[in-house]
């Protein structure tokens, strides 16, 4: 019962498991758990970062609006972001997929999901510009390139945010 209370203690913190914590005194695991998630009452419950992790989604939905009110190509911007939007959300389930397996299996689930969601975009915007009007087809292209930039910087930051964070 005590090393389900610390596995899930620590599955909630996000901090990795304390091996000897099954072998110390006996202490109250639930008051203990609970001053944790006091202490932390946003890790691992939900991601404080999220609003700059999914930036370029944001900028897509608050950019729409500007994009109509302006009279551009609202099918090119809609197919743009909605496959910009797809392809995202089958990055995040397929890279929390690939945490849950072996190093190995994650390697090869990261190269075939980046491989596969590019065909995916540019197969959409190639169907976009040949079946509506090329300006279409351009704008769609413009809108995966910004998109792309926005989710490139912000990833490199988190990334080099995430290195240097101490874990204690």
């Amino acid at each position: 019962m005590l090393r389900a209370l610390t596995w899930f203690r620590h599955r909630i913190s996000g901090l990795p498991p304390d091996p000897g914590a099954h072998t110390r005194a006996h202490v109250n695991p639930i008051a203990s758990a609970m001053s944790e998630l006091t202490r932390k009452p946003l890790q691992g419950l939900a991601d404080p970062l999220a609003p700059v992790r999914y930036l370029d989604i944001v900028l897509l939905v608050l950019a729409a609006p500007i994009v109509i009110l302006m009279g551009g190509p609202v099918l090119g911007y809609a197919v743009g972001a909605g496959v910009w939007i797809v392809q995202r959300i089958a990055e995040a389930w397929l890279d929390a997929a690939g945490h849950r397996t072996d190093p190995k299996s994650a390697v090869g689930i990261k190269f075939a999901s980046m491989v596969a969601r590019t065909w995916l975009v540019a197969i959409a915007i190639l169907a976009v510009g040949l079946a509506a009007d090329r300006e279409d087809g351009f704008t769609a292209a413009v809108v995966c390139l910004a998109a792309y930039t926005v989710h490139l910087a912000t990833a490199l930051i988190l990334r080099s945010l995430e290195r240097n964070t101490p874990t204690s």
